[in-house]
Formats: C-alpha cells, sequence, structure tokens
C-alpha cells in the first residue's frame, strides 16, 4: 500500500519555490488576505496565530458584519490575495473572490500582480478565473486532501511571507517521519486511552497562539474520523467527537460537566511555551494604571506561571477522576508547531485504519455543499 499523499509531499520539489515565492510577496506587498474556508485556511491559521502575525487577513465566512469589519482593514494598494480552493468550487470561497476581483477592477488594479490560486489542476470555476486573468497559480496534490495541505503551497507560501524558512521545518518532518518521536508519544497514549467508553475529545489550549492550532485539530479529526459507515460497509454506531476549549474561560464552565463525566471524556491539554517575555513586561510596563513601582518581571511572568498552572491542574484532576489527560507543551516556534501538526496527521491515519475508516473522505460535508 502507497504511504499517504502527507508523508509523500516530504520528498516533493514545491518547498523552495513556495519559499521563493513567499519571500518574493513579501518583498513587494505589506499585507497577505488569505481566501479559504476549512483545510484551506485552519493550517495556515495555526502558523498565523502562533507568531502573532498582524500583516494578514483571513476571510472565510460570508458574514455581512465579519466581512465588513475585514474589509475595512484592507491596504488596497499594498496587499495581495490569495484565493485557496482544492474543488475551485467552494461556495463561500468563490463568493469572496468575485467581491475580491471585482473591487480591485474598480480600483484600478491589476489581478494579474495582486492574486494568487490555489488549488487542484483539474477544470474549476477559480482555475477558469485565473487563467482569464493570467494570475499565478500554485497546485495541490490530486492525492493530498484539503485538510492535510498545510505543507503544500496552501500553507508553505503565507509561511514564508512571514518570514518562515520552510527548508527547516520539511528536514525536521522528514526526521520525524524516519523516527516518529513525538507521533509515538500520541499514538502510545491513544491506543491505551481511546476506548468504546470515550464519548468526546476535548482540546484544551491554553494560550491564544494556540487557538489557530486548536481549530485545525478539531476539523482535522471530526472530518477525517466521523465517519458512520466502515471502509467495508458496516455501520458504526459512534466515535468520539472533538471539542475545542479555550483553556482558563472553559475551565469555568465546561469544566463542570466534563468532570462530572471524567471517565467518558479524554483530554489533550496544549499550553504555549517559550513566549516572548519582553513583550508581555513591555505591555505592562507601559499600562499606567499599574503605577510607577511595577517592578519588570513580576506580572509578566506570573501571568505565564498562572497559565501553565491551570493546563496541569486541569489535566491532574481529570486523571484523579479516573479520566484520561495528557498535558502537551508546544513551544513557540513554527518548526516544533509543524512537528505536532504532522504528529497528528500520522494519529489520526493510524485510528483511521485501525477502525476501518477513510480518513480522506468527508461525505457528509459534501452533502452540506451547494
Amino acid at each position: 500500500m502507497s504511504q499517504p499523499a502527507f508523508v509523500d509531499i516530504l520528498y516533493d520539489t514545491h518547498w523552495k519555490p513556495c519559499q521563493a515565492y513567499g519571500d518574493k510577496l513579501r518583498s513587494n506587498f505589506e499585507q497577505l488576505i488569505i481566501v479559504g474556508v476549512g483545510g484551506s485556511r485552519l493550517g495556515a491559521e495555526a502558523f498565523h496565530d502562533l507568531c502573532g502575525v498582524t500583516n494578514t487577513l483571513l476571510f472565510s465566512n460570508l458574514c455581512p458584519v465579519n466581512f465588513k469589519k475585514q474589509f475595512q482593514k484592507i491596504k488596497w494598494e499594498k496587499c495581495h490575495f490569495l484565493f485557496i480552493s482544492k474543488s475551485g468550487e467552494t461556495l463561500e470561497t468563490v463568493k469572496l473572490a468575485e467581491i475580491f476581483l471585482d473591487e480591485l477592477q474598480s480600483r484600478g488594479l491589476k489581478a494579474k500582480e495582486r492574486v494568487t490560486v490555489i488549488g487542484d489542476k483539474g477544470p474549476s470555476y477559480l482555475m477558469e478565473k485565473a487563467h482569464q486573468k493570467g494570475v499565478t497559480v500554485f497546485y495541490i496534490p490530486k492525492r493530498l486532501g484539503g485538510r492535510f495541505s498545510v505543507f503544500s503551497p496552501v500553507g508553505l507560501i503565507p509561511m514564508a511571507f512571514w518570514g518562515i524558512k520552510v527548508e527547516p521545518i520539511r528536514e525536521a518532518l522528514v526526521k520525524e517521519n524516519e523516527q516518529k518521536v513525538k507521533t509515538q508519544e500520541l499514538i502510545h497514549f491513544f491506543d491505551k486511552n481511546l476506548n468504546p467508553n470515550i464519548l468526546i475529545v476535548n482540546t484544551w489550549v491554553y494560550g491564544t497562539p494556540l487557538i489557530g492550532f486548536g481549530k485545525w485539530l478539531c476539523q482535522l479529526w471530526c472530518e477525517s474520523l466521523g465517519k458512520n459507515t466502515t471502509t467495508t460497509g458496516e455501520a458504526v454506531d459512534y466515535f468520539p467527537i472533538m471539542k475545542l476549549c479555550y483553556g482558563g474561560d472553559d475551565q469555568h464552565s465546561y469544566a463542570q460537566q466534563n468532570l462530572a463525566f471524567a471517565p467518558k471524556m479524554l483530554n489533550l491539554c496544549f499550553v504555549i511555551k517559550n513566549i516572548d517575555l519582553e513583550s508581555y513586561r513591555n505591555l505592562i510596563i507601559n499600562n499606567n494604571n499599574y503605577g510607577k513601582g511595577l517592578k519588570k518581571n513580576k506580572h509578566a511572568e506570573s501571568l505565564i506561571a498562572l497559565t501553565e498552572a491551570n493546563a496541569l491542574k486541569l489535566s491532574s484532576v481529570f486523571k484523579q477522576l479516573n479520566g484520561s489527560s495528557k498535558l502537551i507543551p508546544i513551544i513557540q516556534c513554527p518548526k516544533e508547531l509543524s512537528i505536532k501538526i504532522f504528529s497528528f496527521f500520522t494519529l489520526i491515519h493510524n485510528v483511521a485504519v485501525k477502525n476501518h475508516m477513510d480518513p480522506f473522505n468527508q461525505p457528509m460535508v459534501q452533502v452540506l455543499k451547494y
């Protein structure tokens, strides 16, 4: 059996061209506008949040309130658009692309210079538009599903625009694929704890930089493993859903129900590590409400310590109540996040194979598409 496409791309030739193109965009534009839904955006969003990116806007849904708020932030003379859709037919992406293309034209700005399209190589609405406008296109490998595509042009071009060097990431992922150090830790935890009694897998994120990662992981789990039929045609009565929990906030709300039924829950507690202390110190020092007598290190370090303590406390209590919990630190470094992402790719594939599921389709999501 051939290896998964998310492994194949580690040895593909697209890494250097994506780096070069992202570097070129960064030298010519001040702002990046990413237009995409689900896997076409969430992987890049994980790195966006981790790195605290401020020069990028993310458009995904058609809510007019959110759209207007984001639209007003666009620097039209200094921005570049990425339209991303594997199928090239995603309703939200297509509609937003039409709006932005019309706006560029009305402002006398050429799409050829300010738009890039990423998607399948086959015919589609977005690719037809791209060829009509003469814009640059990048292709997603045919076997690579959208939610597994962050290490294709979908994620690599934004990363390069943000100043991230992608070749060291590729090298680290190749090493992890061969040695599976982090991956085996995850597989062992799930082999031991994912049983028929588990109703929910909770993803707790402690630290704003991890919110994008949490959203990405929930999509990966739910679309890959949320199947009611096996590959052999047998019915699946139930498979645990994954829920995203926002650290300290949900620890004061959702945790009540969660802890009350701890043996039926499996918990992943992600905590951000290696946050830039100086940025916290400066934020607090510059806030006049704290007065002149503030010590530089005191509050910044206590905030971080309390965040970590909250994660540790929650994980410990779950175990005391016969629940399953794993505390997973994530260093605020793109390479380290990449290894975590790849480890979950492999874990999901492993769980799917053991449960006779196809992790690369999403039949129920397809029903909802127009």
